[in-house]
């Protein structure tokens, strides 16, 4: 068998959607929806409890705000998990660790937010 000297460039195949599908569900059921459910009354309350007691903290609020946005990881992260799975691409993965790691710290921070106030 002789050799061209080309590179094989033959992209894995696909997994079937159904993996995408399940994960997608599954973890956007037992990951995203609670603990998404817990970020926005975090939220609500750093938002309101200081505005009840006659004045807010520009810092809480800043964190409430924060937290907020980090709530969009924790539905992005499923999404990008399970389009990594399907299509098996390295930028899939990347962007899937990055969200995974930004969910991770979102969870750490308003953990540790909770035991210090």
């Amino acid at each position: 068998m002789a050799h061209t000297g080309q590179a094989s460039t033959a992209a894995p195949e696909q997994r079937s959607v159904w993996w995408m599908v399940g994960i997608l569900v599954g973890g956007t059921v037992f990951m995203a929806l609670p603990v998404g459910a817990l970020f926005v009354l975090a939220s609500l309350a750093f938002f309101v409890g200081p505005a009840w007691s006659g004045g807010s903290d520009p810092g809480d609020l800043a964190f409430a705000l924060m937290l907020l946005g980090l709530t969009v990881l924790l539905f992005a992260f499923p999404l990008t998990l399970g389009l990594a799975v399907w299509r098996r691409r390295r930028s899939l993965w990347i962007w899937t660790a990055v969200t995974g790691a930004l969910t991770v710290s979102a969870v750490v921070l308003l953990g540790w937010r909770a035991l210090n106030s």
